[in-house]
């Protein structure tokens, strides 16, 4: 269950790490005020979930880590 749990957080850290840099890029000049506020409301929503991601994965790190000693 942790082993399918943690590739399934691998796979969405990648996602959103993609996202972001994807969204990050786009030339804002070729968007209109009201598209700019969203994107930025958008990147600001993904990271604060590649946050989250990260910090369950790492947690899944100190369980198996607390698990072993």
């Amino acid at each position: 269950m942790k082993v399918y749990l943690r590739e399934l957080l691998e796979d969405r850290i990648q996602v959103l790490e993609k996202e972001i840099f994807k969204n990050s890029n786009i030339p804002s000049e070729d968007l209109s005020m009201d598209e700019m506020q969203d994107l930025e409301a958008k990147i600001f929503d993904q990271k604060r979930e590649l946050v989250r991601a990260k910090k369950f994965y790492f947690k899944l790190d100190e369980i198996d880590h607390a698990t072993f000693q």
